[in-house]
């Protein structure tokens, strides 16, 4: 009963910004309004390497546009080097849940199916607790395992440092999934975070390409 008090900062939906040319690298924006002013937090990543390609970088602008083009100046000649393009959305794929992800025993799994032009492969997000006390829950650490349409299984953490999500993330869920050039596939997750009551939500990026082992 607790959780009906903690009070809710959520932060909009994220913004896909977009594939380069190759598939190799791809973003998202995380955009939020604030009074009279709108702030955007950038993340991109490294497909064909599954790590981050760079930090988060932030900007503040009048709307959603400016911020975003504040938090890509900030990002600087690494995210520009990317070539990453607004007229590569790729395609939103279809997906659809199985399991009970809420249930009150660990590890917390679920599987998501997911249609991509190959067939439908699955993402099996699993939770571990890890036994630090987050407002009165306690923080989980992911494991997500993508089965692509060939049967080939890739850990999308592979490479695990720097973590890509908060200390106190208490629940992952997969958002949307983007089929991009050369099969490349870019998974945009929500982490739900608790910080001192306040419910917050961040988006997480994972990658891989189709056929990639």
């Amino acid at each position: 009963m607790w959780f009906l008090w903690v009070s809710i900062a959520m932060a909009g939906q994220p913004v896909f910004l977009g594939f380069s040319p190759s598939g190799r690298f791809a973003a998202v924006a995380e955009v939020d309004a604030n009074g009279s002013s709108t702030h955007a937090e950038l993340r991109s990543i490294d497909v064909d390497a599954g790590a981050w390609s760079h930090w988060p970088a932030s900007g503040v602008g009048a709307d959603a546009a400016r911020a975003v083009s504040a938090a890509e100046r900030a990002a600087g000649k690494p995210y520009v080097a990317q070539h990453i393009d607004p007229n590569m959305l790729g395609q939103s794929l279809t997906f659809w849940l199985e399991g009970d992800h809420s249930a009150a025993v660990w590890p917390r799994t679920m599987d998501a199916r997911v249609r991509t032009t190959a067939g439908t492969g699955v993402l099996s997000l699993t939770e571990t607790p890890t036994g630090t006390d987050c407002s009165g829950s306690f923080a989980v650490t992911p494991t997500w395992v993508w089965r692509g349409p060939d049967g080939h299984a890739v850990d999308l953490l592979r490479l695990r440092g720097p973590r890509r999500w908060p200390t106190c993330t208490t629940s992952f869920a997969l958002d949307e999934v983007r089929e991009g050039p050369a099969g490349a596939l870019v998974f945009l997750i929500r982490a739900t975070e608790l910080v001192d009551g306040d419910v917050r939500m961040h988006t997480v990026l994972a990658a891989t390409r189709l056929g990639a082992r």
